[in-house]
Protein backbone atom coordinates (compact mmCIF):
# COMPACT_ATOMS: atom_id res chain seq x y z
CA UNK A 1 0.00 0.00 0.00
CA UNK A 2 1.50 3.35 -0.82
CA UNK A 3 1.76 6.16 1.50
CA UNK A 4 -1.39 7.98 -0.22
CA UNK A 5 -3.65 5.55 0.49
CA UNK A 6 -2.06 4.65 4.14
CA UNK A 7 -2.82 8.28 4.67
CA UNK A 8 -6.76 7.71 3.30
CA UNK A 9 -6.84 5.41 5.55
CA UNK A 10 -5.62 7.36 8.56
CA UNK A 11 -8.27 10.07 8.08
CA UNK A 12 -10.79 8.52 7.30
CA UNK A 13 -10.49 6.17 10.55
CA UNK A 14 -9.93 9.58 11.98
CA UNK A 15 -13.17 11.39 11.00
CA UNK A 16 -15.28 8.74 10.69
CA UNK A 17 -16.80 8.86 14.53
CA UNK A 18 -17.02 12.67 14.33
CA UNK A 19 -19.14 12.22 11.17
CA UNK A 20 -21.47 9.34 12.92
CA UNK A 21 -21.84 11.64 16.26
CA UNK A 22 -23.38 14.34 13.63
CA UNK A 23 -25.58 10.81 11.49
CA UNK A 24 -23.38 12.18 8.52
CA UNK A 25 -22.13 9.65 6.19
CA UNK A 26 -18.86 10.03 4.27
CA UNK A 27 -19.21 9.47 1.01
CA UNK A 28 -15.78 9.75 -0.68
CA UNK A 29 -12.30 10.86 0.70
CA UNK A 30 -9.83 12.41 -2.09
CA UNK A 31 -6.24 14.10 -1.36
CA UNK A 32 -4.46 15.67 -4.48
CA UNK A 33 -2.63 18.10 -5.35
CA UNK A 34 1.07 19.42 -4.73
CA UNK A 35 2.75 21.82 -3.21
CA UNK A 36 0.28 24.76 -2.46
CA UNK A 37 -2.12 23.77 -4.79
CA UNK A 38 -3.14 20.04 -2.33
CA UNK A 39 -6.65 19.25 -1.11
CA UNK A 40 -8.40 17.07 1.36
CA UNK A 41 -12.13 16.58 -0.46
CA UNK A 42 -14.49 15.29 1.59
CA UNK A 43 -17.70 14.41 0.45
CA UNK A 44 -20.31 13.55 3.25
CA UNK A 45 -24.42 12.88 2.32
CA UNK A 46 -27.35 11.95 5.48
CA UNK A 47 -30.48 11.28 5.71
CA UNK A 48 -32.77 14.36 4.12
CA UNK A 49 -30.20 15.46 2.38
CA UNK A 50 -26.64 18.01 2.85
CA UNK A 51 -27.50 21.67 3.53
CA UNK A 52 -24.73 24.31 3.40
CA UNK A 53 -24.46 24.13 7.18
CA UNK A 54 -23.72 20.73 7.80
CA UNK A 55 -20.67 21.44 5.73
CA UNK A 56 -19.83 24.08 7.68
CA UNK A 57 -20.42 22.06 10.81
CA UNK A 58 -18.48 18.93 9.86
CA UNK A 59 -15.20 21.45 7.95
CA UNK A 60 -14.74 22.67 11.58
CA UNK A 61 -14.68 19.73 13.37
CA UNK A 62 -12.74 17.82 11.05
CA UNK A 63 -10.51 20.94 11.03
CA UNK A 64 -9.68 20.69 14.25
CA UNK A 65 -9.45 16.98 14.88
CA UNK A 66 -7.14 17.19 11.68
CA UNK A 67 -4.90 19.61 13.10
CA UNK A 68 -4.86 18.31 16.44
CA UNK A 69 -4.03 14.59 14.99
CA UNK A 70 -1.94 15.89 12.14
CA UNK A 71 -2.12 13.43 9.77
CA UNK A 72 -1.37 15.41 6.77
CA UNK A 73 2.11 16.63 6.77
CA UNK A 74 2.63 20.87 5.34
CA UNK A 75 -0.46 22.90 4.19
CA UNK A 76 -3.52 22.11 2.52
CA UNK A 77 -6.91 23.13 1.89
CA UNK A 78 -9.96 20.95 3.27
CA UNK A 79 -13.30 21.17 1.57
CA UNK A 80 -16.23 19.81 2.57
CA UNK A 81 -19.38 19.29 0.18
CA UNK A 82 -22.02 16.86 -0.58
CA UNK A 83 -22.11 14.56 -4.15
CA UNK A 84 -24.86 15.71 -5.27
CA UNK A 85 -27.74 13.82 -7.08
CA UNK A 86 -25.60 13.55 -10.22
CA UNK A 87 -22.91 11.53 -8.77
CA UNK A 88 -25.39 8.95 -6.54
CA UNK A 89 -27.20 7.36 -9.71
Amino acid sequence: MDNSLDMAERIRSLITPVLEEEQIELVALKFAGLGKGRRLRIFIDKEGGVKLSDCIQVSQKVSELLDTEDPIAGRYTLEVSSPGTEAKG
